[in-house]
């Protein structure tokens, strides 16, 4: 067994069974202890990647994850970035099918990765805030694979634009990017670098394969084998874009798609086939079509005729009919002397509203009676919105106007009240006219009187330490635990260090607050409760003053302190402990169950 932040890695060969189309392994990392649909973060799956090293194959397998809903397809895209077998032994028969479609659709190409093997990035570099890249390969035929992945808590902005830059490229290379169907010409410059871009929102994930110009004819079969064996639809057009650039160096007709990663619903897709001659005699592109989700939205009538070395560009602005995201495909014919090829392109468009209402929480839960929620509103379209922000439900009825300019966003702080007890869904609705441009909901609950202030959403405990799988998170989660663990920590309690320094906990609070109890819950070991015998309790204005609260001078055999003050507003409050002022046994041990404040 292995120790890593708190939770048991069980190192052991696969059981067999495994889904016929994930590879063996050669050993499986088990997570126990981790939390129900807990997606392990970019350090615990670091830490998984240095325990397995280089070119291994490893099945990644926590055993507390919900298969279903968003934290089961976040760790699939985990898996993917960091080259890990996901370790299913079978595939559940309850599985969701939006689930289900996410496995097929990502455990293959994880699966490649484990293959190909990890390997330390050496030629490779992402720009991006928040961008990390990792590689795999070459196989045997040379082709690589590179993953980016932008941290979920990373901030928004720069239209999530990420880059990856790779030395050494020879020419005639080309990107293959197997989760959205694109392929690309690598074209590296006068140094061998080549450099590709991608969209990535927080959290998410990116794959480019660099294939040699060799391999172009192998991966176009293994990403055909793929769309045939998953249904995936964006391996079919990886294989129907390779299939087609190797019919256009055939042809000597250079290709390539551009269009948007992102079409905001309503609005046109600004598109452009580019072309270029690159044979000696003249070359008639012609029958240039464009389709969304297979529906004809636009056609180039007139033929092109492309002298040698000649270059072209033809545009288009197409207005779908469908909604949302979808396959956009271009296809064209292209004749010199008598022989004639036809070409293809597929890409996938995701899909974004015109107008969104981003809270900066998924929930709201105030201690406060009065609060406010942040909350951004965006405008991908290409026009100012005049508008009016509207709340109602779970809180006081309000409005204002809002001016959201054209592809731009704001950010506001909404005025929050309610009855203190009282929970459900704040409505949010952004008006033009009568028009609903945009809405959506945040549940929120005001807590009761006699409840803490620490179960605030927005509340936070920091401590001086932590022994391993005790966070001080654990002192305001609820759970009081009165009886020690057998040769463990007792579940839902903290525990420091015991260092010979200064022991010390921080409640910081969502928002400034009066308070005026604090009530301690100490945590059982084996010799009865953890009670100091001296600790001093101060608060934080929100001036910045310091403020002394009170002393703790507790009997041993009691569990629970309360310690009373004259109610003043504050920012935080500090347990503080000198060095030996725990107990007798454990004079330098600060252990809490739980924590109130009130």
């Amino acid at each position: 067994m292995l120790e890593a932040q708190g939770a048991r890695l069980a190192v052991r060969l696969p059981p067999g069974g495994p889904p016929a189309w994930l590879p063996p392994a050669d050993f499986r990392i088990e997570t126990v202890g981790a939390g129900p649909c807990a997606v392990p973060g970019p350090d615990a799956m670091f830490r998984r990647r240095a325990l397995a090293g280089p070119a291994v194959q490893v099945q990644l397998a926590d055993e507390t994850l919900a298969l279903s809903g968003a934290p089961f397809e976040a760790w699939l895209r985990e898996t993917v970035a960091w080259g890990f077998v996901p370790g299913l032994d079978r595939v559940p028969a309850e599985l969701p099918a939006e689930a289900r479609a996410a496995l097929r659709r990502l455990a293959p190409v994880a699966a490649r990765h484990a293959v190909a093997g990890w390997q330390p990035v050496a030629d490779a570099t992402a720009d991006g805030p928040g961008v990390a890249v990792e590689a795999f390969g070459p196989e045997a035929d040379g082709v690589r694979h590179f993953t980016l992945r932008r941290a979920s808590g990373a901030a928004e902005g720069g239209a999530n634009r990420a880059t990856l830059r790779v030395d050494g490229v020879a020419p005639g290379a080309t990107w293959v990017e197997p989760l959205r169907g694109a392929v690309r010409e690598a074209a590296p410059d006068a140094e061998g670098r080549a450099a590709v871009g991608a969209r990535l929102a927080p959290g998410e994930v990116a794959v480019f394969s660099l294939v040699p110009a060799e391999a172009l004819a192998a991966e176009q079969e293994r990403q055909a084998a793929r769309a045939a064996r998953g249904n995936d639809e964006a391996a079919a057009a990886c294989a129907a874009n390779l299939a087609s650039l190797v019919a256009e160096r055939d042809a000597g007709v250079a290709a390539g798609l551009e269009a948007p990663e992102v079409r905001v619903e309503g609005g046109p897709i600004a598109v452009a086939l580019r072309l270029a001659n690159d044979g000696a005699d003249p070359a008639v592109v012609s029958e240039v079509r464009w389709s969304f989700e297979g529906d004809p939205v636009a056609e180039t009538a007139a033929p092109r005729i492309l002298g040698p070395g000649e270059h072209a560009s033809l545009e288009a602005a197409l207005r779908p009919p469908a909604q949302g995201g979808g396959w956009l495909r271009v296809t064209w014919r292209v004749q010199r002397g008598e022989g004639e090829w036809t070409g293809e392109r597929r890409a996938r468009l995701a899909a974004q509203p015109e107008f969104t209402l981003r809270p900066a929480a998924d929930s709201l839960t105030s201690w406060n009676s009065e609060t406010s929620a942040p909350l951004v509103v965006a405008n991908a379209g290409d026009r100012d919105l005049d508008a009016v922000l509207a709340w109602s439900g779970a809180v006081e009825r309000g409005r204002r106007p809002v001016r959201i300019p054209a592809g731009g966003e704001i950010e506001l702080a909404i005025p929050v009240a309610g009855r203190p007890g009282r929970e459900g869904a704040m409505r949010l609705r952004l008006l033009e006219g009568v028009r609903v441009r945009a809405q959506t909901e945040v549940p929120v609950r005001f807590l009761a009187a006699r409840e803490s202030a620490l179960g605030d959403s927005r509340a936070r405990l920091l401590a001086d330490s932590a022994q391993p799988g005790a966070c001080a998170c654990a002192a305001a989660d609820g759970r009081i635990p009165t009886q020690p663990s057998a040769g463990a920590l007792p579940e839902g309690a903290w525990f420091s260090d015991e260092t010979r320094r200064p022991r010390w906990i921080r409640a910081v609070l969502g928002e400034p607050a009066t308070l005026g109890e604090a009530v301690f819950h100490w945590a059982p070991d084996a010799q009865g409760f953890v009670v100091p015998r001296r600790a001093a309790l101060v608060g934080f204005t929100p001036e910045g003053d310091e403020v002394p609260l009170g002393e703790i001078a507790q009997d041993p055999g009691e569990s629970v302190t309360a310690v009373r003050f004259a109610p003043v507003r504050l920012t935080a409050v500090e347990l503080r402990q000198p060095p030996g002022g725990g107990p007798a046994a454990r004079p330098y041990l600060l252990a809490l169950s739980e924590w109130e404040l009130r």
